[in-house]
């Protein structure tokens, strides 16, 4: 693990870990990968996910193409042991496969923070109280990193502090490359360390 923050509230204790290592390996109910409108999942994470899944999800699927960015789209997780699979739309691509690059700053902002949003909600609805999930966006999508850390950090813990329900959730940051310097993942950390409490806070 890079980090953990437990976050207290009363006598709950929710924990929010950041880790590097294989994010279909999280001991959670729920995994969580970015994906187009057109849920090919072709790059990055989302295509480790899909491939792990197995084709058992390719109906399912299928079944719930053309979502808007921004949207969260609930599948089954196949072959891997986690209850669900939520997709987070965060690429348009045209029915050719075109990717359509997204350059509003501020559809990024909110294609981000509406996404972690719903599936914090979501967890909630399915009574789930575990989630792994990806620096929304930063992969195939191509979005900065540093503005990923910075929104989820807002959004998540927000959650956590708010809530009344105990919850783990754990971010997996990608390192599989030949350039992979931890040091990259500061900025992203830091982000977290300004926002959620430490047990050592008071």
């Amino acid at each position: 693990d890079l980090h953990s923050f437990p976050t207290r509230r009363s006598s709950d204790l929710s924990l929010l870990v950041i880790r590097f290592g294989d994010l279909t390996e999280a001991h959670t109910d729920v995994i969580v990968c970015s994906d187009d409108n057109l849920l090919s999942a072709k790059g990055g994470t989302s295509k480790a996910i899909r491939e792990a899944c197995g084709d058992i999800i390719i109906h399912d699927v299928n079944k719930k193409k053309n979502a808007e960015l921004g949207d969260v789209v609930i599948t089954t997780a196949g072959n891997l042991h986690h209850k669900y699979l939520f997709h987070c739309i965060t690429l348009r691509k045209t029915e050719e496969g075109k990717v359509i690059k997204e350059e509003d700053d501020n559809l990024v902002e909110y294609v981000i923070q509406h996404s972690i949003s719903k599936c914090l909600r979501l967890l909630t609805a399915l009574d789930m109280s575990s989630m792994a999930l990806p620096c929304i966006g930063a992969g195939y999508a191509g979005y900065n990193f540093e503005r990923v850390g910075r929104i989820m950090s807002e959004v998540i813990s927000d959650f956590l502090l708010k809530t009344n329900k105990t919850y783990h959730i754990e971010i997996y940051l990608y390192g599989k490359r030949d350039d992979f310097d931890m040091m990259d993942y500061i900025a992203f950390f830091e982000q977290f360390a300004l926002r959620v409490p430490t047990e050592n806070d008071h």
